[in-house]
């Protein structure tokens, strides 16, 4: 069966309506939800680095417009840009996991007169196993898509949610550059403090220790917004009823349908 032509701003059944009118509801012109008003993301339209950049800069930049364009027949290109996001997330991991394996980092107290100050100890392999952990989340995510909201009556199928997730990859290895950049920072200067002997620099190292933690939360928090951001601008999206066309491989029949109790 055919998914039925909704309302991409209300989610308004336009069944029976004519192309150039408008929607009943919100007044949203019908031509608006139609799929071939989708022109696809920069790496639905070709894959390259500098289309992946593309994806990542719009997703940063300006995301509602990212997620109104997504096509949701390309899925063998949304599988790929996903798995580069993975990669670059997992790779990023490992920095401060073989870090601790090979004992470069280790938590560290240093007596100064009468001041005692203790390093967090060995935080890197909180870090690393959290990348990596966000990382298989998003993987499990993919294989088996969860139907969001389905009480609220929203049409999240399996291939929108791959699409959602794939174009949040490239930002999720953002992040973790970002929280392993910190923790390099954050231990370069710890070692500075220890050898330089110097109680201020001491004193600010081990203050500023706990708070990579906090900072990568909220990078963890900004991400999880910016996959909401996608849910939200996708939530009453139309698949192509029918195979895709061009490069890139079609949504299967079963991928087209909603999930059970997606048309409340």
């Amino acid at each position: 069966m055919t998914p039925a032509l909704l309302c991409e701003r209300c989610g308004y059944d336009l069944g029976g309506l004519a192309q150039d009118a408008v929607c009943p509801e919100c007044g949203t012109p019908i031509d608006r939800s139609l799929p071939r008003s989708r022109p696809g993301s920069p790496w639905q339209q070709g894959p390259s680095p500098g289309s992946w950049v593309r994806t990542l800069y719009r997703s940063l930049r300006h995301p509602t417009a990212l997620f109104d364009s997504l096509r949701f027949d390309r899925s063998r290109r949304d599988a790929a840009l996903l798995l580069s996001g993975l990669a670059c997330t997992v790779i990023l991991a490992l920095v401060p996991l073989l870090s601790w394996a090979l004992g470069a980092t280790r938590g560290t107290m240093i007596r100064t007169g009468p001041t005692t100050f203790l390093f967090l100890q060995d935080e890197a392999p909180v870090v690393g196993a959290a990348l990596s952990g966000l990382a298989l989340i998003v993987a499990v995510l993919w294989l088996r898509p969860p139907a969001w909201y389905r009480r609220r009556g929203w049409r999240l199928t399996p291939a929108i949610v791959r699409a959602i997730l794939a174009h949040a990859s490239p930002s999720m290895s953002l992040l973790a550059l970002g929280v392993v950049a910190l923790w390099v920072t954050g231990r370069a200067f710890a070692r500075y403090a220890v050898s330089s002997g110097n109680a201020g620099a001491l004193e600010m190292a081990s203050l500023g220790a706990p708070w990579t933690f906090p900072v990568m939360l909220v990078f963890v928090v900004l991400w999880s917004l910016l996959l909401e951001v996608g849910i939200r601008r996708c939530r009453f999206a139309n698949v192509p009823p029918g195979p895709g066309r061009g490069a890139g491989s079609a949504v299967s029949a079963r991928e087209q349908q909603p999930r059970a109790g997606a048309y409340d």
